[in-house]
């Protein structure tokens, strides 16, 4: 015998006539039988066709139609993360000197007073001594180093650096001397002046911050249009003209046990980019800030040869650590050779 009963959906089903059996099985059939019919598909609208142009930025995706995908470049997912102080970017001279080097820069020559007595000394080697007008520049003169010295052996000095910082420290040491502070490029000295001058200085490894071997013409051309007959045009700077290879291109500035410097070089065909890596102790653990700006890599037979073309006679000498010095004095005034 079989039974007939009625689910909820009014459809009638067949059941067998034990009680459990009878149970399981209906429940089982109720289910699938009572199922909902799925909901009809809503009309389709019709399929928008966007025109593509080659080079155009797709709006999702972020990639330039047309251009083939770098195979080899990560997904930023598998980019390393990069630490702020461990990146650098290069900047102009000016950027490094009032952000970088600056607030370091009387620690990198050994501090305060060992610069000054080290500058001292350095001018009384040269054995320079007011003859003239007296005036006197220094280009790249920093917080003071030579320009002090300067000023006390009776020099009225045009002191002229684009480091803010660094002259904001001259003013405090040189209060009292005759020292005219000037904010502004090298280049630009020739406004500052109230005369001619008898003597111009370019001392530390300035002149290679000019951006090419043009500049450094028109510098020299600068400084023998304005300057006093036999005035003398002194200068230094580190020859950059033969490549280090590498380790030597890592050269230790100095370290104590609150800071370190090192700078790494990096060749090009004109210019050599410096870059000056400083760490400093904060507390218990160290920070590394990095910057670089570029240097050109002047020869110092070039260097020569401007000099002797402007009427310069000309004395060249070698120094520590690759630098040159050239002694010249201004005999053919508006004559060169």
């Amino acid at each position: 015998m079989r039974l007939f009963r009625r689910n909820p959906s009014g459809r009638a089903f067949a059941g067998p006539p034990t009680c459990l059996g009878s149970l399981i099985w209906n429940n089982q059939t109720m289910l699938a039988q009572a199922k909902p019919e799925p909901p009809a598909k809503a009309p389709s609208r019709p399929r928008r066709v966007v025109q593509r142009f080659p080079g155009r930025r797709h709006p999702r995706r972020g990639r330039r139609r047309g251009r083939p995908r770098d195979a080899n470049a990560l997904h930023p997912s598998q980019a390393s993360p990069v630490r702020r102080d461990e990146t650098a970017a290069m900047s102009s001279v000016r950027e490094h000197y009032d952000n970088h080097l600056g607030p370091v820069y009387a620690w990198m020559v050994g501090g305060e007073t060992s610069a000054l007595a080290r500058g001292d000394a350095e001018i009384g080697a040269l054995d320079v001594a007011p003859r003239g007008g007296g005036i006197a520049v220094d280009l790249g003169a920093g917080f003071g180093m030579h320009a002090i010295a300067l000023a006390e052996r009776g020099f009225d000095v045009v002191a002229v650096d684009a480091c803010s910082v660094l002259l904001d420290r001259l003013e405090r040491l040189g209060q009292g001397r005759r020292i005219r502070i000037v904010r502004d490029d090298m280049q630009s000295f020739v406004d500052h002046l109230p005369g001619a001058p008898e003597l111009v200085m370019c001392l530390g490894d300035t002149l290679t911050h000019l951006p090419d071997d043009s500049d450094v013409e028109a510098l020299i051309e600068e400084i023998a249009g304005v300057m006093e007959p036999g005035g003398r045009f002194i200068a230094t700077f580190r020859d950059y003209s033969q490549r280090l290879d590498g380790t030597r291109r890592f050269i230790p500035v100095r370290s104590d046990m609150d800071r370190n410097m090192t700078c790494f070089l990096e060749y090009s065909e004109s210019h050599v980019l410096v870059h000056d890596i400083l760490s400093e102790r904060r507390g218990a653990e160290w920070a590394t800030r990095v910057g670089a700006y570029r240097k050109l890599r002047l020869a110092p037979a070039r260097f020569r040869s401007m000099l002797i073309a402007r009427g310069f006679s000309v004395e060249q000498s070698s120094e520590p650590a690759g630098m040159v010095r050239f002694s010249s004095r201004l005999d053919h005034p508006g004559n060169p050779e």
